[in-house]
Order: C-alpha cells, then structure tokens, then sequence
C-alpha cells in the first residue's frame, strides 16, 4: 500500500509532536523550519530516521542523507517517497 504525502505528512507531524514537542503540534505545520527552529537536533534526527525507516519501511543510505530533506515536514515526507525499501 502507497501513502500519499499528505497522509506521511500526518504520521511524521504525530510522531515529531509526541516525540520532540511534548505532545504541542499547535505550532506546527508542513512548512515550519524544523531545523531553523531548533525542533530537529542531531539526536533527534537519529531518532527520526529511525521512525521512518521502521513506520514507512524504507532504508535511508547513509550518503543520501542532506539536510535539506529534513528541513520540514514537507519535505520529509516527500523524500520518504523516494527512498528505497527496507
């Protein structure tokens, strides 16, 4: 089964609210500056990896790694889609 972006976008607003936010996705939208606004931290981005490899069964190489895909979670989302499976 495919997801759309919108629905990747929904479990990774879920999972960086309850994970990095206390559970507070009030200011939180696809197009806030994850790293910008401190939200992503190198830990956390470990973290986050983690999650989508493991919820969206895919593998994340090591040298496709850039932080522009982790600059909000638009962009997440829409990396996870090219991201190969696990």
């Amino acid at each position: 089964m495919t997801l759309s972006i919108s629905e990747i976008e929904g479990a990774v607003t879920r999972f960086i609210a309850g994970q990095f936010l206390d559970g507070d996705a009030s200011e939180l939208d696809r197009t806030t500056p994850l790293l910008q606004a401190q939200v992503l931290t190198s830990l956390n981005i470990v973290t986050l990896i983690t999650f989508l490899e493991t919820e969206f069964k895919v593998t994340v190489p090591g040298i496709a790694f850039k932080p522009e895909h982790l600059a909000t979670i638009e962009a997440i989302a829409r990396w996870v889609t090219t991201l190969p499976p696990a």
